[in-house]
C-alpha cells in the first residue's frame, strides 16, 4: 500500500479535537464553519454537558 494511500486513512480515523467549556468546563465539541461573507472558517463549540455555545474565529 502506498505511503499516501496510509497517511489519507490515518487522518480519516482520527478523533475530533475537544475544546472546554468556559462555562462549566466540561468537554465542547467543535464544528468548522466558513463564514463567506468575510471568507474567514470559524469554530462553533457546543458543550456537551451543558448545551451552552460559543465561538472562536481561526487565524
Amino acid at each position: 500500500m502506498s505511503d499516501w494511500l496510509r497517511e489519507s486513512e490515518a487522518g480519516r480515523h482520527q478523533p475530533p479535537h475537544h475544546h472546554t467549556c468556559n462555562h462549566c468546563g466540561g468537554t465542547a465539541r467543535p464544528i468548522e464553519i466558513l463564514d463567506s461573507r468575510q471568507g474567514k472558517n470559524v469554530r462553533f463549540l457546543r458543550c456537551l454537558s451543558c448545551e451552552k455555545t460559543s465561538w472562536i474565529e481561526e487565524q
